[in-house]
């Protein structure tokens, strides 16, 4: 991979797309003997062909006991090497990693998935172009680093078409102002994926490069990849389980999975997002009245009914993202969703199904979904006229109701999303916000606090206490009073339990103290006498190809 970097930089400039600057992370884990040698010698090579190079060496990470080193290896050891690339990507302001995994790393892992029982797209197997993994909650790597979208948007703010600012105080957010949407994160590439090993040994023996490999990938029963790969090389599986076959079956799946997207992303286009409000993390979406439009003939019935269900889930899943806390949703748990918000893929189901057999309320994946009566208006409060009804109808959407998508209010049986953010030290007390760590909280807000008090803060949902305690203090009346209307409007009914609150920690007999509620850019006057500081960005969202938030809102 170096190499062909190397020589990709001597091109002429005519002939380069892009303006190429690479630079090489030799990662040592330190658990083997010969790692720190064969980092060296790859540091030489890089030397040679002038491509720069950092090494990060993993010093206390690993450990050398034999015992546990099937755990690390398959789990520990990834998750640091992918942190440790990404932080150094991120500090680097490298937006890009290039893997060198090839062909054969792809027929292993197909057949290490056919072996865990994975169906569907889990045997589509690596993807030439992903986010990296194993990076989630460290900003700047995953899914964060610039401010977004939110500073092209409006935010709606309810669904007659108002907007939710506060008059009375200039700290809440403005419409025309609202939350930005972070950007960024880094991407990773895998250029070689339709390369041997053969062939990349070839390109090695053709430039004089010497071929280095673990000597411990030679040894089946270290890990599983390692016996896998043994299989794959001994030529002794059924056809159907070699090489050539086993990537033939990931290109029919992944085409069959491309085409099911795509169809996905059209119907996503077809939902009519009417009001994000980042404040609260409420979406409100009007769905298509019927994703099953055309007939299907009976023969055919259940296995349309299968694929359309998966398209209509695929599409169900992106929407639930924008708002969900949950940073993996398998599309197996949307079966009971999809049915909820589209009855007719219900087996028993008449063609025609009955509104009132339809739940107006509904949980799945960290949401809560509520139905509301909503007919479309147009701006002087009128009824849409005929032709605008018939223009929604060949687009397929439901005329008279929406979804009010908010987040799963917390319980008993969900952890309790907490951050706590100790003083700073000493030498960081003269220090600026900017300065200060972003933090996920509840996987939907990004929120950094500059501590300058004696005492940890802490970063939890909004209580009932917290309320009752703000209102029987006599002092900043007026200050609790608007916190009162922002909830009202914002935060009606248990939402505002899903809020984040800033909180001094409690202490021996001393009560938890409330300074502050980020995403609505509330603050109490303790929280300015403290100096305590704090920014908030709402977490990277997508909305379809070439869509922005603006396209979306409307």
């Amino acid at each position: 991979m170096a190499r062909l970097c190397a020589e990709l930089k001597k091109l002429p400039k005519e002939l380069q797309k892009w303006n190429f600057h690479f630079t090489a992370f030799i990662v040592d884990h330190r658990a083997r003997p010969n790692s720190s040698n064969e980092a060296y010698f790859v540091r030489n090579q890089l030397q040679t062909w002038g491509i720069q190079w950092l090494s990060i060496v993993m010093v206390g990470a690993l450990t050398r006991d034999r015992s546990t080193y099937h755990d690390l290896a398959t789990g520990l050891a990834r998750r640091l090497r992918y942190q440790a690339l990404g932080n150094a990507c991120r500090d680097r302001r490298i937006k890009s990693l290039l893997l060198a995994h090839h062909e054969d790393d792809q027929a292993e892992t197909l057949l290490l998935r056919l072996a865990q029982g994975h169906r569907g797209v889990g045997l589509t197997g690596m993807q030439g172009t992903a986010q990296i993994p194993e990076c989630c909650g460290i900003h700047g790597v995953y899914q964060s680093g610039s401010k977004g979208l939110g500073e092209e948007i409006f935010t709606v703010g309810s669904l007659n078409g108002t907007f939710f600012p506060n008059k009375n105080s200039s700290q809440s957010q403005k419409a025309d102002s609202p939350m930005p949407f972070e950007d960024g994160g880094i991407q990773i590439h895998r250029p070689l994926l339709n390369f041997s090993k053969r062939r990349l040994k070839a390109t090695c023996d053709w430039y004089k490069i010497r071929w280095v490999e673990d000597e411990t990938n030679r040894d089946p029963t270290r890990t599983p990849r390692n016996a896998v790969r043994q299989l794959l090389g001994s030529k002794r599986l059924p056809i159907s389980l070699q090489k050539a076959s086993l990537l033939n079956l990931r290109k029919r799946i992944s085409d069959k999975m491309k085409n099911r997207a795509g169809h996905a992303r059209t119907l996503f286009r077809r939902c009519e997002i009417s009001m994000l409000d980042t404040r609260s993390g409420a979406l409100v979406v009007r769905l298509p009245s019927c994703p099953v439009s055309r007939p299907i003939p009976p023969e055919h019935l259940r296995q349309r009914l299968i694929e359309r269900e998966y398209t209509v889930a695929l599409m169900l899943r992106q929407i639930l993202y924008i708002v969900s806390p949950q940073e993996g949703i398998s599309l197996q748990s949307l079966n009971s969703a999809v049915k909820a918000l589209f009855p007719k893929f219900k087996e028993h189901s008449p063609a025609e199904v009955e509104l009132n057999l339809q739940p107006s309320i509904f949980t799945t994946a960290g949401v809560s979904f509520q139905r509301v009566l909503s007919p479309l208006q147009l701006q002087d409060g009128t009824k849409r006229n005929q032709p605008n009804r018939l223009w929604l109808q060949q687009k397929s959407l439901d005329l008279d109701f929406v979804w009010i998508l908010t987040r799963q209010p917390f319980h008993s049986t969900i952890e309790i999303p907490t951050i706590k953010i100790e003083p700073a030290p000493s030498s960081l007390q003269n220090s600026t916000l900017s300065q200060r760590p972003f933090h996920l909280w509840d996987s939907r807000y990004w929120i950094r606090v500059q501590n300058t008090t004696e005492f940890p803060l802490l970063i939890r949902p909004l209580r009932p206490e917290d309320l009752v305690r703000l209102r029987s203090s006599r002092t900043q009346s007026l200050e609790v009073g608007e916190l009162d209307n922002l909830l009202r409007v914002v935060a009606p009914g248990k939402v505002r339990w899903t809020l984040p609150v800033i909180v001094i920690a409690g202490w021996q007999e001393r009560p938890e103290e409330v300074l502050g509620l980020p995403s609505l850019e509330w603050g109490h006057s303790r929280a300015r006498e403290l100096g305590v500081l704090w920014e908030i960005r709402y977490k990277k969202v997508y909305l379809g190809l070439g869509a922005s938030l603006r396209d979306a809102v409307i």
